[in-house]
């Protein structure tokens, strides 16, 4: 509830999103990435197994300083 509060209030600023999963659920894997990106017409820009590795983290970097 607690994200779709902040979303609910903050929506309107969201750029894309960056989602972490565990890749051990399958199809669902970042599946909330998908569904927010769908609702609130941005892009899911990138996807990151658990905590992610170093070049997840240097990759989630550069996106964020190109938005």
């Amino acid at each position: 509830m607690e994200v779709e509060s902040f979303l609910n209030s903050n929506g309107d600023h969201l750029k894309g999103v960056i989602v972490s999963g565990d890749q051990g659920y399958g199809e669902a894997f970042c599946k909330a990435g998908d569904v927010i990106a769908e609702q609130y017409n941005v892009p899911c820009l990138y996807k990151v197994e658990n905590d992610g590795t170093d070049e997840d983290i240097e990759e989630i970097k550069k996106i964020i300083n190109n938005q």
